[in-house]
């Protein structure tokens, strides 16, 4: 998704450092240098003078159709953040024989006003230093030469959990929280459902935010009915005052509100009935495996009857087998979500 490539690219042009993937052991090493002599809108560039910018290396064919797709977007990050430091460069690495001519290259490059640097690459260095494996691939190199994003499809959408810890280390998580708002009731004006937008625990206590976010929702009241609001517990009681303000601000608006991964502050529910919470979504390490566990079937029976004394609703988190189903429902679970549920 856009969104997120230009969230991980700004992120670090501010500096962040980025966390290896598990998923890919060339992430985290050092930049191999371009060997080839033929370069097309620029002098030759090594990433040795480039430290100190960040470096999106993308990798194409000019008669690749994927690479076609995909190019307006990688042009868009060049347009948008150039002024801040970011070096595009494109290596063009052939798929098929006629790939390699490299008048062809050159037509190819100003007949799609590609405006960066581009390395022709036809022997295949460049590929093979990079490990790369399809067409198109992206490589972010940081500001110290590491890369540190491989990624297959610039328009992909990539999980929170790769760039939301930076963001809460730069203190934007409150900006992409409110942009996902704003995402979601465009998705609930053009359909219809509801949509249940976790915040995060670093959001909740941002004042500016809690006052962007309220009076946004006010333009839009039928929607609010259509909108739910999740927390996860450890920011809840982190920051229970500034929470409890939100929920309210939230439930006067029309909007359902919850918290998620609940169970590990149990000794603390007493401060539940306060809040006028809508749902609790039950930590999956409660619910994996509850059919041979007697004493967590003992603590969620309890935890739902406490829940529903406060006419809150319980969900389980994570239930990983069908056959969960019945004994959940037993214990007072009012729904369920998991790799198991269709």
């Amino acid at each position: 998704m856009k969104i997120a490539s230009f969230a991980l690219v700004f992120m670090m042009l501010t500096g962040a450092a980025f966390a290896q993937r598990d998923d890919d052991d060339f992430v985290g090493q050092k930049a191999p240098e371009f060997k080839s002599d033929v370069w097309i809108n620029s002098a030759p560039l090594k990433l040795e003078s480039l430290k100190g910018k960040v470096v999106l290396i993308e990798f194409w064919a000019f008669d690749c159709p994927n690479c076609a797709e995909a190019m307006p977007h990688i042009m868009a990050l060049h347009k948008k953040y150039a002024k801040d430091g970011l070096v595009v460069i494109g290596v063009h690495t052939p798929r098929i024989d006629k790939e390699k001519d490299v008048a062809k290259v050159r037509e190819a490059v100003k007949t799609k006003a590609i405006p960066y640097a581009v390395v022709v690459d036809n022997n295949y260095s460049i590929w093979s230093d990079y490990a790369c494996d399809a067409w198109p691939n992206l490589y972010v190199v940081d500001q110290e030469g590491v890369i540190r994003l491989k990624a297959g499809d610039p328009q992909a959408l990539l999980s929170g959990g790769d760039f939301m810890p930076m963001a809460a280390k730069l203190n934007l998580t409150a900006p992409i929280d409110l942009g996902v708002v704003r995402l979601a009731i465009k998705h609930l004006e053009e359909g219809s459902g509801s949509i249940a937008v976790n915040l995060s625990a670093e959001t909740i206590g941002d004042f500016t935010f809690r006052n962007q976010l309220a009076k946004l929702l006010k333009g839009y009241p039928e929607i609010c009915r259509r909108l739910l609001f999740e927390v996860p517990e450890y920011g809840v009681f982190r920051q229970f005052e500034a929470f409890r303000d939100l929920a309210q601000t939230l439930k006067a608006l029309g909007c359902r509100v919850g918290i998620e991964y609940f169970g590990q502050r149990f000794a603390e529910s007493d401060k539940l009935a306060s809040l006028g919470l809508d749902y609790i979504k039950v930590h999956p390490s409660y619910v994996r495996g509850i059919a041979s566990n007697q004493g967590n079937q003992e603590f969620l029976k309890g935890l739902c009857r406490m829940a529903h004394g406060l006419g809150i609703e319980v969900i389980a988190l994570g239930v990983e087998s069908s056959d969960d189903l019945p004994l959940l429902a037993a214990l007072g679970f009012d729904g369920a979500t998991g790799p198991a549920i269709q």
